[in-house]
């Protein structure tokens, strides 16, 4: 049994460790490697059709830029946590809903600034299919861990208000 910030005793488990560590390394180091390495081999693909698909240059510079500050914005959502911010938890959510969006906004400058022919689009709704499913799993599993967890809760009770 601890004592939370506001000085009641809280029973079980605070503090940053268990699965809530993991959670801080996947935002912290998981995400931005995975999300540079994603990145490349997006550019290191597209790249050879830079000539050939009018409009994907200029969505791969719009795309690495919103890539770019949902990476730094992983680091700063699971440093918070580390930290035991007090804002931690809402930080942590609200990259989380700007991930889903981005998400959202990717698929729609793709149909919006590229100029696919009908050939690309059976890889390209493979290629969306993939990384849509995988990243709605991620945000699903990340949301409701850090909105769910016995440990998130009593390590950050303010982000919890009692009914």
């Amino acid at each position: 049994m601890t004592n939370d910030p506001s000085g009641t005793k809280v029973e079980g488990k605070t503090g940053v460790g268990g699965f809530l560590i993991v959670f801080c390394i996947i935002l912290i180091f998981g995400v931005p490697f995975l999300s540079i390495y994603t990145l490349v081999n997006d550019l290191q693909i597209a790249s050879t059709e830079f000539e050939y698909v009018p409009g994907l240059k200029a969505y791969l510079v719009l795309y690495t830029a919103i890539r770019a500050v949902l990476i730094v914005f992983s680091i700063l959502a699971g440093a918070s946590l580390l930290s035991e911010w007090h804002g931690a938890v809402w930080l942590v959510k609200a990259y989380l809903l700007t991930f889903l969006f981005c998400l959202l906004l990717g698929i729609s400058m793709l149909f919006l600034l590229v100029d696919f022919s009908p050939e690309d689009y059976e890889f390209l709704v493979y290629k969306l299919g993939v990384e849509t499913v995988s990243s709605l799993i991620f945000f699903a599993f990340c949301y409701g861990y850090i909105s769910i967890s016995k440990r998130v809760k009593r390590t950050f009770p303010d982000a919890f208000p009692k009914k």
